[in-house]
């Protein structure tokens, strides 16, 4: 089990939250997904990679896998995230 964390923790967790939501937002695009656009796919992919290697709060595999799950739930509430 996960143990509680500080609120510095829980600050950065939330701002980076934050930036990686706002990040996805702005790239997304009507048609965003469709296989012609999978250049921008790719760039927003590595985009979310670098700012959670910079934020330095997980080793490389488990962001890896963060990313995809991320692009999934992108894909997944594309008009949702259109909105914001």
């Amino acid at each position: 089990m996960i143990g509680a964390i500080s609120d510095a923790e829980r600050k950065l967790l939330v701002d980076l939250t934050v930036e990686v939501v706002d990040t996805i937002a702005a790239e997304l695009v009507p048609n965003f997904w469709r296989p012609n656009r999978q250049p921008a796919q790719d760039a927003l992919n590595s985009r979310i990679f670098e700012l959670l290697m910079k934020s330095r709060l997980m080793p490389t595999p488990q962001i890896e896998a963060l990313v995809d799950k991320l692009m999934e739930l992108a894909r997944a509430n594309h008009d949702r995230l259109m909105k914001v």
